[in-house]
């Protein structure tokens, strides 16, 4: 696209003695700029300033009680490194590892005697990443799940026999359980999420696991940053896209200084400032894709997906 703005190209105001015409040729091709610069500004805003989509309305899913989860956390002990990141490449070549996670996935699909507390809720947090991870190797290499059609909107996904988006499981049955800490082990394939852990999330041991992913994500210097010199706080997108569910859990204050590394929760009970690190949406692929994923692709794709 001819970058319009370029040396030579910026708009000018007509000369009084210009000639009718040339004056309403100058007077249209300014309206033209603006009018683009003003779409541009409304796709930045809806695109860069939403880290989440708008999902569609769907009844609560319900999911198979006793569910197995032992093959998804042994598929992620195989695949997911130290860091969280997922070795894509490795895993959808093994035609074994994706049936077993297409088998495990099945399970996860069927009707059956209904889940019930902390058995609903570890199912559909693995639910969720697992499929997270599905959709994403189907269609691997991308730098970004922001390159597949409708990621998180489109229902393609079938749970407790219910055809369901990834929007759904989160912000219908996930979220409207009260839980802020959901949001530290939700996995949306980003390089800005909290880290993938394994094993998978079980209903024995899920508060403890929960706790656990929240003090990882915030002691992740990449994710989180905390300066106690400067009294600033650089928090993760995540506090501000849900700040409402953080607020059920006390608001920013409570969860920082309950959560954050332990040398810094003196000057989080006092004043400093907040900033919101920018998101990258680039993939949480071990092998270096999504490394360069930049705003510029992210608004592309954003755009495609509208």
């Amino acid at each position: 696209m001819t970058n319009v703005f370029a040396a030579g190209s910026r708009p000018v105001s007509p000369a009084p003695n210009d000639p009718p015409s040339s004056r309403m040729r100058d007077f249209r091709r300014l309206r033209q700029l603006a009018d683009m610069a003003r779409s541009f500004c409304i796709l930045a805003a809806l695109v860069l300033t939403s880290g989440i989509e708008t999902p569609a309305s769907a009844a609560s899913i319900q999911v198979a009680a006793g569910i197995d989860h032992t093959p998804f956390s042994e598929l992620l002990q195989k695949h997911v490194d130290d860091g969280g990141l997922v070795d894509y490449g490795t895993w959808k070549k093994s035609a074994d590892d994706m049936k077993v996670l297409h088998t495990y996935l099945g399970k996860i699909a069927a009707k059956g005697d209904a889940a019930k507390g902390d058995d609903r809720k570890a199912t559909l947090i693995n639910a969720y990443n697992a499929l997270t991870i599905l959709t994403i190797l189907k269609g691997y290499p991308i730098d970004s799940i922001h390159q597949l059609d409708q990621p998180f909107k489109k229902a393609r996904h079938t749970v407790g026999g219910q055809m369901v988006s990834l929007d759904q499981i989160e912000h219908e049955n996930l979220r409207s359980l009260g839980d802020y800490r959901i949001h530290a082990a939700l996995v949306c394939g980003a390089r800005s999420c909290p880290p993938l852990r394994d094993p998978a999330f079980l209903a024995d041991t899920l508060d403890e696991q929960l706790e656990d992913n929240m003090h990882q994500w915030l002691a992740r210097s990449d994710l989180n940053k905390f300066d106690a010199k400067k009294r600033r706080a650089h928090i993760s997108a995540i506090f501000k896209w849900f700040a409402e569910d953080f607020e059920m859990g006390g608001g920013l204050e409570t969860v920082l200084t309950k959560y954050a590394p332990r040398e810094h929760r003196a000057f989080l009970r006092g004043k400093y400032k907040t900033k919101y690190l920018e998101y990258n949406w680039g993939l949480n692929d071990n092998g270096g894709r999504g490394t360069k994923y930049s705003k510029w692709q992210r608004l592309k794709d954003g755009a495609r997906n509208l």
